[in-house]
C-alpha cells in the first residue's frame, strides 16, 4: 500500500501516486498521563480513520511549542524519508520528489497517517522564522508514535490589551481575572481595561472569570513586538451557592454603654448572656443563678412566702454574702442572713442578662460592695425600652 499521511483539513493532495491529508488541529496539547495517553492514541486513531478509512498502520503526531515556555506555536510541519543520497532533508521541499509531506498547523499540532515503517522518517517544522533542527524517528508496523518538537523563540515577545464589558449592557466590568496560557494573570480596572506584558509569541488561551458572568476561553496569537488587542463581552450568567448564614452580633446597646461586654471580655467573672436567658424564661431566677459555676442559691420557705439563701463557693470567707446589684445599682433586698426574695428584684423573664464574681480579687471596680464578690443582675427595664 502507498505511504499517506495525515494532518486535518481533510484536504487530500495526490502527488505522484501518494495522498497527502493535512489535519489542523485547534486545541493545545496537555502534559498527559498513562490513562490519558491511551485515551489520546484512540483519538488519532479515529481521525487517520476518518480520513483514510482503511489506514490501520502507523502514525505519527505531537505538536510543536516554544522550547522554553510550552506554549504552542502557529508551524509548518515537513516530513521526509527515502531522501536521495546527499539531499539533507531541511533541504527537501515539497514537489521536489514523491516522498517529502508538508502540513500547516495553527497550533502547531499535526497527525501524519499511514507513514512508512521501518526507515527513517526526518521531521522538522518552522515557526516565527525559526526551525526546530531534524528529528529522525523510526516506527514499527501499526505503531503509534508522539513526537513534540520545542523551538527556543524566547526573544520574540509580545503584549496582549483588553476590555472586558457587560454583553447586554457594554458597561466595563471590573475585577474580571484574567489568565492567559494558565501562567499570567491580569486584574481588570475600573473601565474593563487589562494588560499583560511580555508573553512568548505564540498560540495563547485567555480565560475570563468574574462571579456571576461566564468564564469564556478565547484563543489568540501573540506577534512578536505586537501589541494584540482583545475586546470581550462577558454574558451575564445565573450560579448556584450555598445558602448565605447571615450571624448578628446582637448586643443591646444599654449593655454595651454599661461596660458588660468589655468586662465579658477581661474573663473575670462568669456571664449569663442575653441569647441564654432567652432560652431559660421558663425558669427561676434562682434556678438560672444555681447553673453559674461559684454560685449556690438554697430556698427558704416561711408561712407566707419562699425567699432564697444565696452563697459564693470558693470564697475565703465561709458566709460570705455577695452584693447584689441590679441595673447597675446596689439592691436593699437582702436581709440578715444573706437571704433574698428574687422576685421583687425582676421576674426571670425581665432578666436580660446577668455578671457573677467570686471575690474581691476578681471582682471589678464598680462592683466592690463587699469583699465577698457580687452578683449583677441587668433588666430589660434597665435598658429604658419595653
Amino acid at each position: 500500500m502507498a505511504p499517506r499521511a495525515v494532518t486535518f483539513h481533510a484536504t487530500a493532495v495526490k502527488r505522484a501516486g501518494l495522498t497527502a491529508f493535512a489535519v489542523l488541529l485547534s486545541v493545545g496539547v496537555p502534559v498527559l498521563h498513562a490513562q490519558e495517553r491511551a485515551q489520546e492514541v484512540d483519538l488519532v486513531r479515529l481521525q487517520c480513520m476518518a480520513a483514510i478509512p482503511l489506514a490501520s498502520q502507523a502514525i505519527l503526531h505531537g505538536q510543536v511549542t516554544e522550547g522554553h515556555s510550552g506554549v504552542p506555536l502557529p508551524s509548518t510541519i515537513h516530513l521526509a524519508w527515502g531522501l536521495p543520497p546527499g539531499l539533507h532533508p531541511s533541504e527537501a521541499r515539497p514537489g521536489m520528489f514523491t516522498n517529502n509531506l508538508l502540513a500547516p498547523s495553527g497550533d502547531g499540532r499535526y497527525i501524519f497517517c499511514d507513514v512508512p515503517v521501518d526507515n527513517p522518517l526526518f521531521i522538522w517544522a518552522y515557526a516565527l522564522d525559526r526551525d526546530t533542527g531534524v528529528h529522525q524517528v523510526r516506527l514499527a508496523d501499526s505503531e503509534t508514535l508522539r513526537h513534540d518538537m520545542g523551538v527556543r523563540v524566547l526573544t520574540s515577545l509580545g503584549d496582549v490589551v483588553g476590555t472586558v464589558v457587560d454583553h447586554d449592557t457594554g458597561e466595563p466590568i471590573p475585577n474580571v481575572v484574567v489568565t492567559v496560557s494558565e501562567r499570567e494573570t491580569a486584574l481588570t480596572d475600573t473601565r474593563g481595561h487589562f494588560r499583560i506584558a511580555n508573553l512568548v509569541a505564540g498560540a495563547h488561551m485567555a480565560r475570563f472569570e468574574r462571579i456571576g458572568y461566564g468564564e469564556p476561553e478565547i484563543r489568540f496569537v501573540v506577534e512578536s513586538d505586537v501589541t494584540s488587542v482583545l475586546d470581550i463581552r462577558l454574558p451575564v450568567e445565573a450560579i448556584a451557592m450555598e445558602p448565605l448564614v447571615a450571624v448578628v452580633d446582637r448586643r443591646a446597646q444599654w449593655l454595651e454603654r454599661s461596660g458588660f461586654y468589655q468586662r465579658l471580655q477581661l474573663g473575670l467573672g462568669s456571664f449569663v448572656l442575653p441569647s441564654e436567658m432567652d432560652q431559660v424564661r421558663h425558669r427561676t431566677l434562682a434556678e438560672v443563678l444555681n447553673t453559674v459555676p461559684g454560685v449556690r442559691v438554697t430556698p427558704e420557705c416561711g408561712h407566707l412566702s419562699c425567699r432564697s439563701n444565696i452563697r459564693m463557693q470558693g470564697n475565703a470567707v465561709p458566709g460570705c454574702i455577695p452584693t447584689i446589684y441590679v441595673d447597675g445599682r446596689e439592691t436593699r433586698q437582702i436581709v440578715p442572713g444573706g437571704s433574698i426574695d428574687f422576685g421583687l428584684i425582676s421576674p426571670t423573664g425581665d432578666v436580660a442578662a446577668i455578671e457573677t464574681y467570686r471575690g474581691l480579687a476578681d471582682t471589678p471596680a464598680e462592683f466592690l460592695g463587699s469583699r465577698c464578690g457580687a452578683i449583677v443582675i441587668w433588666t430589660r427595664r434597665g435598658s429604658g425600652t419595653d
